[in-house]
């Protein structure tokens, strides 16, 4: 009678243990990452609506004192609407946040031109709540894209790749736009 050794069955069943521990390990490393990437876009959401929200503000203010600048007041006004249709990471949101940005900054500008707007406490508190607006948008996105950029490694290491492709974790994309911090800080 043959005698049957569990030592090789014992192994086998301890090697496939683990590596099925180390691919719900994994999988769920991988789901807490994909959750807190958009849990932070929701912050830079937030932001650039706090922003886009501010614009109205900007443009009857800056309308009341400068009258004859239709055009850069409805340049703000179609950028804003440009960037409120738009809610994710994508290029063309970046595109459209940077355009918004530029047009708030001409918008400003309008302050050399005009001593009054320039004198005036309500363009004065709005230039403000702008500038920490921005600073608001780039605390948030560094926090976005610092959790792209860890999920991104994970999908793409060796072996953590094998486990993303195999359950079908697709790339993020880094919010990429433009710092627009060049707001005049009131004094």
């Amino acid at each position: 009678m043959r005698r049957v050794s569990w030592i090789p069955i014992a192994v086998a069943a301890g090697v496939t243990l683990l590596v099925a521990l180390w691919v719900a390990l994994t999988y769920n490393r991988l789901r807490a990452l994909q959750y807190a990437c958009d849990d932070a876009w929701s912050l830079v959401d937030v932001q650039l609506q706090r922003r886009a929200d501010l614009v109205p503000n900007l443009v009857t203010v800056v309308q009341a004192y400068a009258a004859h600048e239709r055009a850069v007041l409805e340049a703000v006004t179609e950028a804003r609407a440009r960037a409120a249709a738009l809610h994710d990471p994508s290029p063309a949101t970046a595109a459209a946040e940077a355009r918004l940005g530029s047009s708030i900054n001409s918008a400003l500008a309008l302050q050399e031109t005009y001593p009054d707007l320039k004198a005036s406490e309500q363009f004065l508190q709005l230039q403000r709540t702008i500038a920490d607006a921005e600073d608001q948008i780039a605390a948030s996105r560094e926090i976005y894209n610092g959790n792209v950029a860890a999920y991104r490694n994970l999908i793409q290491q060796v072996p953590s790749n094998w486990v993303a492709g195999q359950f079908g974790f697709a790339d993020r994309s880094m919010f990429a736009a433009p710092n627009l911090q060049d707001f005049r800080h009131p004094a």
